[in-house]
């Protein structure tokens, strides 16, 4: 499984347990278990992501850190702009590629899947058993 898999999986699981009440609460259980499995990848991504935003972004005067986009009016110039504009598209292409890269990579996550006759009548809607479709067993 990859990184990004890893997110999205968790950010369903996290909806369910956050979200869907009258989910059966064997599966809530088992979703909460998973949810600590991925615990340690979502923090390990988030903090490279924030040293990423670090390197590459500035710092307002009002202390946000990001990779803004420039505003024409901060620019004496159209010249100016365009370079800012050209610098800031190269940044967060960089960024980007960064991110990317341990987005594909392969996380270990031992995963049980769910039983099909477990899941389908556990209260879940359609939207998340067709976002969990892959970890349901056949």
């Amino acid at each position: 499984m990859t990184v990004n898999q890893v997110l999205d999986y968790n950010n369903v699981i996290r909806a369910i347990v956050d979200n869907a009440k009258n989910v059966d609460a064997k599966i809530r259980f088992k979703f909460l278990g998973m949810a600590n499995q991925f615990k340690p990848i979502v923090d390990n991504f988030e903090t490279i992501r924030q040293e990423k935003i670090s390197e590459y972004g500035t710092t307002k005067a009002d202390g946000q850190t990001g990779i803004f986009e420039p505003v024409r009016d901060d620019y004496e110039t159209d010249s100016d702009f365009v370079e800012a504009q050209q610098k800031y598209d190269e940044t967060i292409a960089k960024f980007a590629k960064e991110l990317q890269e341990i987005l594909d990579s392969d996380a270990e996550v031992e995963i049980t899947k769910f039983k099909a006759d477990d899941i389908m009548d556990s209260g879940l809607n359609s939207d998340y058993l067709l976002a969990l479709y892959d970890l349901i067993e056949e």
